[in-house]
């Protein structure tokens, strides 16, 4: 029998527990010349390490080590997936490379579900490289191929993210439009995960804009939700805005306790935001 889950969250634990036996299925299954089977293991895996960083370093050597296996598209998939990866792990040159290989390919295929989910994760490279303008532009791609084949979850997943980088602009007007289309797009699709993460930025983007209240009458929740998800690099980002909004309210021990939770995690994970927080405690003095 299949191994069944009553939710999202409770699969996110099996894949946490068996995580050592999923390694040993694929080293088995390519010794044995099971290439597809070896192939499905890491495939189905990429959702999980989107939100636990702790297993992707392994889980490269697992994409790593089916890569040359399945048809041309499977290869493409993968090849994409493994990209994405790349860059959590900070192998920048080898993540834009396996882009720019894939993302045609998967054009030319015309497979525009891959192309999208391709251009997204691109996005987020060219934000850790400082290119937001390639950022803004390939979110814009993926927006127009989601509205074209009609799919909610990756509208909601573009919106999502434009509304994080009209945030980093400045453009909070705009984020603060994208961050309501995402939550409208991803309500109703069952999706636990996605819908805490539409609210958090929507929340975030108010905390932006003064809106600080009402900031606050979500967040708290928000952060909550993505600690029972275990994604501590959003719970860093939902800390720093109700820092934010702390702050505008002049309860500036409250904002310094917000602030420090979200440093420590993000030092926690070696991400630069930590210095961005840092800096905030210090001006906050």
């Amino acid at each position: 029998m299949p191994q069944q889950f009553s939710s999202w969250t409770d699969s996110l634990m099996w894949r946490r527990q068996e995580w050592a036996n999923l390694r040993a299925v694929v080293s088995a299954a390519i010794a044995r010349g099971w290439d597809r089977h070896a192939w499905l293991v890491p495939l189905h895996l990429h959702g999980y390490l989107l939100i636990q960083p702790d297993h992707r370093r392994e889980a490269v050597e697992m994409f790593e080590a089916v890569l040359g296996f399945g048809t041309a598209r499977e290869q493409m998939i993968l090849q994409l997936k493994l990209a994405s990866l790349y860059d959590d792990v900070g192998r920048r040159d080898d993540a834009l490379y396996s882009f720019e290989t894939a993302l045609p390919l998967a054009h030319v295929a015309e497979e525009p579900y891959a192309e999208a989910a391709g251009l997204i994760n691109v996005s987020v490279l060219y934000r850790r490289l400082g290119r937001t303008d390639d950022m803004a532009n390939s979110l814009r791609r993926a927006l127009s191929i989601a509205v074209k084949i009609g799919d909610r979850y990756l509208e909601a997943v573009c919106r999502l993210n434009l509304a994080g980088t009209w945030n980093l602009q400045g453009r909070h007007a705009e984020a603060l439009l994208d961050a309501e289309l995402a939550v409208a797009a991803a309500s109703g699709l069952g999706d636990e995960y996605l819908t805490i993460r539409v609210h958090g930025m929507w929340a975030a983007t108010l905390a932006n804009l003064g809106r600080y209240d009402e900031a606050l009458s979500e967040l708290p929740s928000v952060v909550a939700e993505l600690q029972q998800f275990g994604d501590a690099d959003a719970e860093a980002a939902m800390q720093e805005s109700i820092g934010i909004a702390l702050a505008g309210l002049n309860r500036h021990e409250e904002a310094a306790a917000a602030w420090q939770r979200a440093e420590r995690l993000w030092r926690d994970l070696g991400d630069e935001h930590a210095e961005r927080v840092a800096q905030r405690l210090a001006e906050l003095g």
